[in-house]
């Protein structure tokens, strides 16, 4: 009988152990993997909502100085094929480049070139603008 009794001994004590390594896998592995699941949804929500609210037009055209400013087409066709252009931070370069691709395709464009030649982008008070260059005094 003394047998019988250190077998079962060993089998509750197997079974105890698996309880136990079961019971600290699933306090740690649920926990970690809700995080990551309400993480991976928090930041898909933020990623939606960013992507969805476009820059405002005082961000646009923020600057400190005339570097900052660059000239980009406000249409799809650009003061160099009869459209129209206008100075913003060059930080929105690729915005607009972006915008222009998603809402100017099959845009056929004239070839017309009425960009104004003394006009460049410029940062007055904070914000770019184009402007015609000043003469040296």
């Amino acid at each position: 009988m003394p047998r019988k009794s250190a077998k079962r001994f060993k089998v509750n004590k197997r079974k105890k152990e698996k309880n136990k390594e079961e019971g600290l896998l699933k306090s740690i592995v649920i926990p970690i993997a809700a995080t990551v699941i309400v993480f991976s949804i928090g930041f898909t929500l933020y990623t939606v909502r960013t992507a969805a609210q476009p820059p405002t037009e005082k961000d646009l055209n923020a600057c400190r100085a005339d570097s900052d400013c660059v000239q980009v087409p406000t249409d799809c066709c650009g003061c160099e094929n009869g459209g129209e252009s206008k100075a913003v931070s060059k930080n929105f370069r690729g915005y607009f480049a972006e915008e222009r691709a998603r809402k100017c395709n099959n845009v056929a464009c004239l070839t017309v070139y009425v960009c104004e030649e003394d006009v460049k982008p410029r940062c007055v008070q904070g914000q770019c603008t184009l402007r015609a260059e000043q003469p040296p005094q």
